[in-house]
């Protein structure tokens, strides 16, 4: 077996998880699908009750088990997991041929013991949020991890269209920042042709502009990211779960076309994203005031949008992958 052939399969949870939010990952799925010409294997369903699928749970523990009894001992194959946080792993996946990915890296220095258990048999672990990977290591963490930083997948390329440009900004998902709604609420009410739209406080993806106006629910990808390309700017925070890395939203908005208003707090996945580079970090109201006036009028810089998104679509995570692969394995063999 040459070393650099090692097959890579993708072990999907498309067929249990529906939230909107898991979407971003299946197209991440799909484009290593394709950079590695291989196949999504999809896993089994965790919305199980009832007599049958009581029945379905003992076939799944079956095809696991021959699926273990083949795979272990292919040398030449592995398969890709996300999990969106540290404790989604469970038994069936601490395999020594899967390698997880772990998206939101969010835990307490005494659930570490449990985060080492959970992924003992796997080869090496993927983090997502570099800051997290520089924390493992200074508490010595006994499992082998590498960077794999977010993306967006190679199908969102930039085509600004300042005529499509209909809000002046748009405000979408939760937002942990209050003090950028409150400028945001302020700025409106001194501008009164100011237009923003929004996603209603708890409720089922539905989006409002300040006006009163409905725009409707966002239902799948497509929705949500033609919603994004109707807006002049973009407002962002790293802020999540009192953490502050970056997540796919703010590449989002760029591929967009928006200009990107942040606040966040810097720390090494802010410097490997080069949000400093991108955007200014809004302090107070007046920076806020400042570029909201700057960007309703003006242009992206589509040559800078688009020299930093190619760094960052997922075929170059999938190229990135297959380096981590290739330098793993050859220093465990040599």
């Amino acid at each position: 077996m040459e070393k650099n052939k090692r097959k890579i399969l993708v072990l999907s949870n498309r067929k249990s998880e529906k939230q909107l939010y898991w979407q971003v990952v299946f197209e991440w799925e799909d484009e290593f699908e394709n950079y590695f010409n291989s196949k999504i294997i999809n896993k089994h369903s965790s919305e199980l009750n009832g007599f049958l699928d009581r029945i379905k749970r003992k076939i799944d523990t079956i095809i696991i088990k021959i699926r273990d009894k083949y795979y272990n001992n292919q040398k030449d194959t592995f398969f890709l997991q996300f999990n969106m946080s540290p404790f989604q792993q469970t038994w069936r996946s601490n395999k020594k041929y899967i390698v997880p990915c772990v998206l939101d890296f969010v835990i307490d220095k005494e659930d570490l013991p449990l985060f080492y258990a959970n992924y003992a048999q796997n080869p090496f672990v993927l983090i997502s949020d570099l800051d997290a990977v520089f924390y493992l290591k200074s508490v010595n963490c006994p499992l082998k991890i590498y960077h794999f930083p977010l993306s967006i997948s190679d199908k969102y390329i930039l085509k600004y269209e300042e005529s499509r440009k209909k809000y002046d900004c748009i405000v979408v998902g939760r937002q942990n920042n209050t003090k950028m709604i409150k400028w945001l609420e302020e700025y409106a009410k001194q501008n009164s042709d100011f237009v923003y739209v929004y996603r209603q406080d708890n409720s089922d993806f539905s989006y409002y502009t300040n006006k009163g106006e409905f725009i409707g629910k966002i239902k799948n990808r497509e929705q949500y990211m033609n919603l994004l390309s109707l807006g002049k700017v973009g407002l962002y925070t790293t802020a999540c779960a009192g953490k502050g890395f970056v997540t796919p939203r703010f590449l989002e908005y760029l591929v967009s076309g928006c200009h990107v208003i942040t606040s966040f707090t810097e720390n090494k996945d802010t410097d490997f994203f080069q949000l400093s580079s991108m955007c200014e970090n809004t302090l107070n109201y007046e920076h806020f005031k400042e570029q909201m006036d700057k960007f309703r009028t003006q242009s992206i810089d589509v040559m800078k949008y688009q020299n930093y998104l190619k760094k960052h679509y997922t075929s170059q995570r999938a190229a990135l992958l297959t380096q981590i692969v290739f330098n793993h394995f050859n220093n465990i063999e040599e």
